[in-house]
Formats: structure tokens, C-alpha cells, sequence
């Protein structure tokens, strides 16, 4: 891939984002770190570790937040997001998935991924809108691949579990 198509952070369309971050429940997430720190990795020539970085995401979502933003407004991009609220409101979320797999429905645990994925659409809003101005024949990532959708399948049912789970109480009256 040569440097004119060569995004600078991971791209992937707002809806699959949402889309993924949620039926995954939340390990798209972490695959979304690593890919953007493995770019970062790549243009800076560093030796950070991206799956490390990945896997302990709540110590390096922040930097790589101010990354994103630094990196588009230095290229004249705008962003609209404050990185510091952001990482708050991402950390409170990541800890009611906690407890919710504990102490709440499926139901529930499904709405705090989706609330996961939601924090994050303004980080990867000004990271698209840096890779087109930098790179305008990249690759979006806005398609599904096979595994994407093997993940949505699993997902649906996963999702018909935490609906019968409070539907069939309601219809039985148990």
C-alpha cells in the first residue's frame, strides 16, 4: 500500500464501529486499540507493544485520544471532543460491564456495549475524517467481512436470550 492510500489511524465507518463494539460486546474495542496503535507503531518507527497496549486499553485509551486529536487538528481537521470527558465517561462504562455481567440482565449488558461504542464515535469520526484528508483512497472498512457477520449470527442469539430471559417471566408469570 503506498503512502497517498495508506490510512494514519484504523479506519472503520461509524456504523460498523457501533455495530461491532456492540455484538462483540465489546472486544471490537480492543482490536480497535490494537489496530491503532500498530499504525502508530508503523509511522513513528516506536517499540511499544500494540497488544499490550490493547489489552490494558483503560491505562492507553487516553493517549492514543490525544493522538487522534492532535494529529487532526495539526492537519487542519476539526475535532469536537474533550479527550479527558471522554476517557471518563469510557472507564465509568467499562466498569457498569462489570457489574452488569454480575448483578444485571443480558439485556442491560447489552446496552452498556452499545454505550461503549457510542463514547468513542466522536474519536473515530475526526480519525476518518483524518485519514480521507491524508489518504483519500483508503480503504473505509465499511463493509462486513464473514467473520464480522459469524459474530452478528452469534450476537442475535445471544440478544434472543436476554429477551426470552425477561419475556418468558412475563408470559408465565414466574
Amino acid at each position: 500500500m503506498n503512502q497517498a492510500s495508506s490510512p494514519v489511524f484504523f479506519p472503520v465507518s461509524i456504523r460498523k464501529f457501533v455495530v461491532m463494539s456492540t455484538v462483540t460486546l465489546g472486544f471490537y474495542q480492543i482490536f480497535w486499540l490494537y489496530k491503532n496503535w500498530k499504525l502508530i507503531k508503523l509511522k513513528e518507527g516506536s517499540k511499544i507493544m500494540p497488544i499490550w497496549r490493547a489489552i490494558f486499553g483503560i491505562f492507553f485509551v487516553y493517549p492514543l485520544i490525544e493522538k487522534i486529536k492532535k494529529s487532526a487538528n495539526s492537519s487542519n481537521v476539526s475535532t469536537n471532543y474533550n479527550s479527558t470527558l471522554i476517557v471518563m465517561i469510557w472507564i465509568i462504562v467499562r466498569i457498569l460491564s462489570r457489574f452488569s455481567s454480575e448483578f444485571l440482565p443480558l439485556l442491560i449488558d447489552i446496552l452498556v456495549d452499545f454505550m461503549f461504542a457510542l463514547v468513542l464515535i466522536p474519536v473515530q469520526k475526526a480519525a476518518n475524517n483524518l485519514n480521507l484528508a491524508i489518504a483519500p483512497r483508503h480503504d473505509r472498512n465499511d463493509r462486513f467481512s464473514g467473520w464480522n457477520i459469524a459474530a452478528i449470527v452469534v450476537w442475535v442469539f445471544y440478544f434472543s436470550s436476554a429477551v426470552n430471559e425477561i419475556a418468558l417471566p412475563l408470559i408465565w408469570g414466574k
